[in-house]
Order: structure tokens, then sequence, then C-alpha cells
């Protein structure tokens, strides 16, 4: 039995870790408030706490008469059923599953899981009295024939199992036509591939507007709500969390978290000059960071000098090895003292479930900072200033950023949601909007500030 002992950030002890069984209740569930400042502790919506409430009920019941509704639908009764399939990396697959449980909540239907996928590995489970996985028992074989969205179109037949793909490579268009989606209220079954964050879709279509507006009155927090609640960490994965931030960011000063990606590149894991010197002119430049001494200033000490804590995450360790020689080497101009530390240094990004355990505790610990910065496009930060609930500022070290010299070296988001990178909008759309709903999208659904192809919530 290990014990592992907790000071949270309102030094109030916690309970310690045990041994405890799958169907526990995870240590995160009720910790993770007490690991946040406390300005950054959200109280639930009521409406929102209701509706979920009510589909726990509804989950729990419905779970237990599974096999018997696909092998014979009309014996399943009102129960129907929402399959998430992974894409991609920790990120995407994250945003692809908050986006499938908002659309389940919105249509009553049961979310179910791969259990031989990440976020099985990794997530808390969720709904209380019951479960999210796919039984080991279930016979798979009928979800894997299910026919897709297209030919279900094409032919006019929905049937009783449907897949859709709702990915930045294979996106079926009819999801986003009204009259599909009417259709798709009688099937029992659909399994739903996704690598994106849609939810700002979903806020555009005029069935679930107002249904989303009761339940994120902020519509801006609306993706924070979503990852504390679905998004919570396994106890071996919390363990980690725990432990690394009372060892070394937890206590006084401030924390800065810095998450670094470099896309559009044929390696993610290299190391690149020019993106480290506009990474420094942001934190530099915005007093994240103190200016560095060198041998003909004096330092102006503060007293008791400053603690700044620096988490870096990022494939490529270079980036803090960098960061931690500079102010080892040369000291504050001010006196502050700056600590560097990171989690892991994996230099090549796979799919292996060690990484993706690394991924989420990182994500996390993102989390926990008093100022983000997050690098442009990256699903991995969207995560992580979800969990903050803040909006971070966003590095343009992309290599068409590098080329703009009249580009800031960091601009801050809009808010805390993060950018649906590929929706698809048709003109009639417009048609079966009020005049009230296209109004509130004028205002609340913008071109994201680091993806000018994609949507986002402000």
């Amino acid at each position: 039995m290990l014990f592992v002992m907790i000071f949270s950030r309102r030094s109030t002890r916690l309970p310690s870790f045990q041994h405890m069984s799958p169907n526990a209740i995870c240590v995160s569930r009720s910790h993770h408030s007490y690991m946040m400042k406390p300005s950054r502790v959200l109280s639930v919506p009521p409406a929102l706490s209701s509706a979920l409430a009510e589909y726990e009920k509804m989950h729990s019941k419905c779970y237990h008469s599974l096999k018997q509704s696909i092998t014979n639908p009309e014996a399943g009764g009102s129960c129907k059923y929402l399959v998430h399939y992974e894409l991609d990396g920790l990120g995407n697959r994250l945003l692809g599953l908050v986006s499938t449980f908002v659309f389940s909540l919105l249509t009553n239907r049961v979310l179910l899981i791969d259990p031989k996928g990440q976020s099985a590995k990794l997530l808390c489970e969720p709904f209380a009295n019951s479960s999210w996985l796919v039984p080991q028992e279930f016979p798979r074989f009928h979800l894997d024939q299910a026919q897709s969205l297209e030919k279900a179109v094409q032919s006019k037949k929905f049937g009783s199992m449907v897949h859709v793909w709702v990915a930045s490579l294979h996106r079926d268009q009819d999801f986003f036509h009204h009259q599909v989606r009417s259709k798709l209220k009688n099937v029992t079954w659909i399994s739903l591939t996704s690598n994106l964050y849609f939810v700002p879709r979903l806020f555009t279509f005029p069935e679930f507007w107002k249904p989303l507006m009761s339940l994120f009155p902020d519509v801006r927090m609306a993706f924070t709500h979503l990852t504390r609640y679905l998004l919570l960490p396994q106890d071996h994965v919390w363990e980690k969390i725990v432990r690394f931030d009372s060892t070394y960011l937890s206590g006084p000063g401030k924390q800065l978290g810095i998450q670094i990606r470099l896309h559009h590149r044929d390696d993610p894991g290299e190391f690149d000059q020019r993106s480290f010197d506009r990474i420094l002119e942001c934190l530099i430049g915005k007093d994240f960071l103190p200016m560095m001494m060198n041998s003909t200033t004096e330092i102006i000490s503060a007293h008791p000098p400053k603690r700044i804590k620096v988490f870096v995450a990022s494939l490529q360790g270079r980036y803090f090895q960098e960061l931690k020689q500079m102010y080892l080497k040369y000291p504050s101009l001010d006196g502050s003292l700056v600590q560097i530390y990171t989690f892991s240094q994996e230099g090549v990004q796979n799919e292996s479930i060690q990484q993706a355990t690394n991924a989420l505790a990182e994500m996390w610990l993102l989390g926990f900072s008093d100022v983000l910065v997050t690098s442009s496009s990256s699903t991995f930060g969207y995560i992580a200033q979800g969990i903050a609930g803040v909006r971070p500022y966003v590095l343009h070290i992309r290599p068409e950023d590098l080329k703009n010299c009249s580009l800031p070296a960091c601009s801050r988001r809009l808010s805390p949601a993060p950018c649906n990178h590929q929706p698809y909008f048709e003109e009639e759309e417009n048609l079966e909007r009020s005049t009230e709903h296209l109004e509130w999208m004028n205002v609340h659904i913008r071109r994201c500030q680091d993806n000018w192809h994609g949507v986002q919530i402000v």
C-alpha cells in the first residue's frame, strides 16, 4: 500500500493516496480544486449541475442494457448510445472526447469509449454508479459493421447503427446539415471518430444553441467546466502530478507555465534557435521573466527577492536546458530567484501509454500556472489552458510566423476556449437561424487567432 502526503496550495492537508479498486472514485475528482489557487476554482452553473446529474442517472440505467440493445435494438427501449473513437495525439484525442460528450449530453445518448484506448487508461471514470467503457465481452463486430453516414445519406436508410467522422482529414459534412441530424435522432447506435474540438460548431446549430447557453451562461468557460469534469486523471497519473507539484512548484512565488511545440516541421522535437529567441522575446518582453545581468550591469536587489518557478513542457529538452543554464550563468537583474523545471524530455513523439501519461501530467501541471504561455495551434496547449481556465499568451513560432517581422513574439488569446481547427459551414445554414442567434454568433463565434481557418468561442 502506497501513501503519499499532499499539501494543497491552500495549505490544507489532503488525504493520502491508497491502493484503490478500478471502480473507486479517483482522488483527483474530489481534490483537484485544492490544487488550484482559490481564484481559479469555478462554481458549476446550476443548469449544468442538474443536467450532469440527470445524465448520470440515464447513463447508469442504460449501461446495463448495452448488449441487448445492439443485438436487438427494438428491445433496448429509449436508450441510445454514442461510442467515441480516438484519433492522433493525446491533445486531439481529448478534444474529440470532450466534444463527443457534449453531443451525447445534448442528444441524451450514453457515451462509451474504447477500453483499449489511451483515455480509458488515463482518465478517471466520470459517471457515478456506472462505467463509460465498452465491456470486454461486448459484441463489437456489430459496431465494426456500422454503415458510414455518407452511405446512410445516399441510400436514405439509416438503420440502427451509423458511423460518423468529424476529423481533420475525414469529415462527414452531412453531419452539419440539420435534416441529417434530425434523422440521426432515430439511430440507436452512433459511433463517432473525432480529433477536433467541434463544440463551437454545436453552438451554431439552431437546436443546440439555447440548451448550451443554459448550461454555460459564461460561454468562454464552457471548456474549463468540461475538462475539470471529464478529463480528471486516474490515481497513477494524479500521484505523479501531486508529487511533482508539491516538490517543485507549490508554495510562495509566481508560477509560469511554458508549453513549446514546433508545428509544420519534419521533426516536431527539434531545437530551433530562432524559435528560442522569439520565446525569450515574449517571456522577457512581457515581464514574465526578469532580464539577466552581465558583467557591466549592476544588480537591483529586491527585498526580499521574488521567486519565479518556471515549468517547461516540450518534446525537445534543450529549451528547458537553455533556459535553466541562462539563469544559472547570469543572475536576474532585479534579484529574482528564477527556478526552471521540466517533467519529461521525450525527444520524439510516439503513441506509447508512457508518453501519454507524461503528457496528461504535464497538461495538468501547466494548468496550475499563474501565467500560461502556449504554442499556436497546439492541442496540447488547448487542454492546459482549459484546465487553467485562463487566457494564455500564444507563442508565434511557426515557420511562417518567424518570417513575419511585424508579428509580435506572443499575443494573448481572447478566451480559454480552444480553436475548432476545421469547421464546415454552408451559406444556407443562416436560413435556419433566428436573428437573435445570428447576432449572438457575430459576437461570440470568431476566427481563431492562431488558425484563421478555424473558429473559437469568445
